[in-house]
């Protein structure tokens, strides 16, 4: 079912092309009337300002839209890798090239058990890289077309992957 800013976000998308719809439709009807003396040129310049406009708030509703689409698949197609690899890791994958889990490490600890200040600042650096890196990338695979972004998620999914459920081991850490 689909959440209220879901909800909010193609309802303000309706919107935005009904109205370039109707901007455009007015501006060459107006502009191609037969029998109608030819627009002033204020009158000109303000349906092209007019249907500019519209034409930006369409385009950029359609972005959200599509930003919350990639960013809903990139997420589920996550998901859906952890479940697949946990389903691997209790049957077995059979793969010789699967890669190996990742090990666990013992988190930097002072004799007291608590985690070195040092430490502590490397692995937060860590983790606002990796999210940096990974928010990059999708962002950047946003402006792809999607039959490109598909395949690049295809090839490189997985290890984006590896690279989300590294900095959510890091996050763990550094709530321990």
């Amino acid at each position: 079912m689909p959440e209220d800013a879901t909800r909010k976000l193609l309802k303000l998308f309706g919107i935005a092309l009904t109205n370039f719809e109707d901007q455009t439709a007015k501006g060459l009807e107006r502009l191609n009337a037969p029998g109608l003396p030819a627009p002033s040129l204020a009158a000109t310049l303000a349906l092209a300002e007019e249907w500019l406009a519209a034409n930006g708030e369409a385009a950029t509703r359609w972005l959200e839209v599509t930003q919350w689409l990639v960013g809903m698949q990139a997420k589920t197609q996550a998901e859906l890798l952890r479940a697949l690899a946990a389903v691997r890791e209790r049957h077995g994958s059979g793969d010789p090239d699967a890669s190996p889990p990742v090990p666990q490490h013992a988190t930097p600890e002072l004799p007291g058990g608590e985690m070195d200040a040092k430490a502590r600042e490397e692995l937060e650096a860590a983790v606002q890289a990796l999210d940096e890196a990974l928010s990059g990338l999708i962002n950047f695979m946003m402006t792809l077309r999607p039959t490109l972004r598909n395949e690049i998620m295809q090839i490189c999914g997985h290890h984006i992957e590896t690279a989300r459920r590294a900095k959510e081991r890091l996050e763990a850490l550094l709530q321990e």
